[in-house]
């Protein structure tokens, strides 16, 4: 990190050296003029080491500086293997500036490190999801110019998958069908509310093995002690306790699944590596690393962005005047 009242002496390798030099509007060649008078001003290199940069097969009157090029080819070839992002909007409507924001990180991040920026239609909520939204999303992030590197993804097109995947978690016992009516979760809450408790289910149906009917939704079993570690690059390590989360629901009763269960499934099946989005999804990424352990899958590294907000400190929308892109 660079600060204007740091002095950095660099030191001369046999090899290029790692040096964030164009983003300071450092030349790599230094033609009749010292590296020290020249950049003084942009840079301060201190001026008893200015000719270590110098490439020792060159005349010193024309200096040819190794600095980054190659190192920074090379690094982009790593990393090209191993950073994938995704957006992954929600089709419920038009796009505005909070929701551009996030993809606008996730693409500079995989240009930045060479990787791939992919795009995952979310569209499992039936009911709001449009054909209009879809195009509106993908029409506008073609005008801006965020082009994915492959073939959108549609979650709708991947039931099969989510099927498979609950069942598998079933099968290990970290998932069961739950036969809990509407009115029975009514009841349930209403009692804890009473008590004083923060409403959550209770887990009442973790030992049933007949089944009672076939209308079910099938639940995580999350742990109920201990807390769960998110590692996140701009937060830190944040600890949720388990006895905050309940058992939440995979898939629906009408057989679709949830955001909390696909967004691990894809995360993994599209081998994103950096998730990248709001920081309102913080606190479910303890779900999902629940998720992620139970299945086996090797955690991706998260990024939880700011949000931008409104005048009220609410998360912006619609309703402060935020328009459509």
């Amino acid at each position: 990190k660079l600060h204007n009242e740091t002095h950095y002496q660099l030191r001369s390798y046999p090899g290029p050296v790692w040096l964030a030099g164009e983003r300071y509007g450092i030349s790599y060649s230094d033609k009749g003029q010292t590296s020290a008078s020249r950049h003084a001003t942009s840079f301060p290199f201190p001026r008893r080491r200015e000719s270590i940069l110098r490439d020792p097969k060159q005349p010193r009157r024309n200096m040819k500086y190794r600095v980054l090029e190659c190192h920074r080819r090379s690094t982009s070839q790593l990393m090209a293997n191993s950073v994938r992002v995704r957006f992954a909007p929600s089709p419920t409507g038009d796009p505005h500036v909070g929701n551009i924001r996030t993809a606008v990180f996730n693409w500079l991040f995989a240009r930045h490190h060479g990787g791939s920026f992919a795009i995952r239609i979310e569209d499992t909520d039936q009911e709001r999801s449009t054909q209009e939204s879809i195009a509106t999303i993908l029409q506008g992030m073609e005008w801006l110019s965020l082009k994915s590197d492959e073939e959108p993804v549609y979650q709708s097109q991947r039931m099969d998958l989510y099927q498979q995947k609950a069942d598998e978690l079933i099968k290990s016992n970290f998932a069961y069908k739950c036969y809990c009516t509407q009115a029975e979760l009514d009841e349930m809450r209403r009692e804890q509310v009473e008590r004083g408790e923060n409403p959550r289910y209770d887990g009442r149906c973790r030992k049933v093995k007949e089944p009672k009917s076939d209308q079910f939704v099938v639940r995580f079993k999350s742990p109920d002690k201990g807390e769960v570690k998110i590692s996140d690059h701009l937060f830190g390590d944040v600890l949720v306790s388990n006895q905050e989360l309940d058992d939440f629901v995979l898939i629906r009763s009408n057989g679709m699944p949830t955001y909390h269960f696909v967004v691990v499934v894809d995360d993994h099946d599209m081998d994103i590596s950096h998730v990248i989005r709001g920081d309102d999804h913080l606190k479910n990424t303890a779900k999902h690393i629940h998720l992620f352990n139970a299945f086996g899958y090797q955690l991706p590294k998260f990024i939880h962005l700011p949000m931008i907000l409104g005048s009220d400190g609410s998360r912006l929308s619609k309703r402060h005047g935020a328009m459509d892109i």
